[in-house]
């Protein structure tokens, strides 16, 4: 995800947005071709702006053109649906929504968010001064196909869940961040383990979530390990 051609310019990639996005498509068509088993490809789209600074967004119309042209590309590349990553805010959110309803394909919504510190408030992740609460009140009414807690800390998924079912009935999913990713190292750190995270997630799927998984520090143990715990629980 964050490969929308603003973002890639702001570093200096913007001549090599197709090659890039065409490379990670390639990458997951691969992996689904070595499984046994029908699995989806869905292509990801954020609205982050470059440094994580709201400054350096583009204008309104270059944004809302390289959502557009984000989500025909993915679209053009035949994924199957399309997860909206990171939504934290209302005005790109709605944006990157519109352009990837428009494609026809499914559209799932992954909200990040945590806990704020000395509120202890429902917060989106990158954005403390906007509440969970007006994120979900805006972001539902757009109706998309699931939503999915994402990029979270684990102690904010039971609270965000209990928000989410409060005026939620569709699909719901969770895959929250269980550690990091250095990018210079290319080392991974899990915070949480996967016997933990298999424990964590129990009382997530008995309260209904149906789409599960792990983002940052999450690697092949942890989904071996939700495998089992759906294996049990099924």
């Amino acid at each position: 995800f964050a490969t929308h051609r603003y973002l890639l310019e702001a570093a200096g990639l913007a001549a090599d947005y197709l090659r890039i996005n065409e490379a990670t498509i390639t990458a997951a068509r691969r992996a689904r071709v070595e499984t046994e088993r029908p699995v989806a490809l869905a292509g990801a789209m954020s609205c982050l702006p470059p440094g994580f600074d709201v400054v350096n967004y583009p204008n309104d119309t270059i944004a809302r053109a390289a959502y557009v042209e984000h989500a025909e590309m993915l679209a053009g590349f035949g994924v199957d649906l399309i997860i909206l990553e990171m939504m934290q805010d209302t005005k790109h959110s709605t944006w990157a929504y519109e352009a990837a309803s428009a494609t026809g394909l499914p559209v799932w919504l992954g909200i990040s968010c945590k806990l704020d510190t000395p509120s202890e408030r429902l917060v989106a992740y990158d954005f403390p001064d906007v509440s969970l609460d007006s994120l979900l009140s805006h972001l539902i009414a757009l109706k998309p196909d699931a939503i999915n807690i994402m990029h979270s800390p684990v102690d904010a998924i039971p609270p965000a869940l209990q928000t989410i079912l409060s005026r939620w009935n569709g699909v719901l999913g969770v895959y929250p961040e269980l550690g990091s990713f250095d990018v210079t190292t290319r080392t991974r750190t899990a915070k949480v383990e996967a016997d933990a995270f298999e424990a964590l997630a129990k009382p997530w799927l008995e309260c209904g979530v149906q789409i599960i998984g792990g983002c940052c520090g999450a690697g092949p143990a942890h989904i071996a390990a939700l495998k089992r715990l759906i294996a049990s629980i099924e």
